[in-house]
């Protein structure tokens, strides 16, 4: 199910997810324009700011 829910956002967005998250814990994506990425994991929130990633 993550794989596939990943297979919509931007190539290095999903990059970036599937560096720094394993996706058998993936949780939940939240995804706000201007605001950081929130991504739940294995029962713990992380943020990234990702406004850099979608300038290129």
């Amino acid at each position: 199910m993550a794989i596939e829910i990943l297979e919509v956002l931007p190539k290095n967005i999903r990059e970036l997810i599937e560096k720094d998250i394993p996706l058998n814990q993936l949780q939940e994506i939240r995804l706000k324009v201007n605001k950081p990425l929130f991504i739940y994991s294995n029962n713990k929130e992380k943020n990234m700011n990702i406004n850099h990633l979608l300038k290129q």
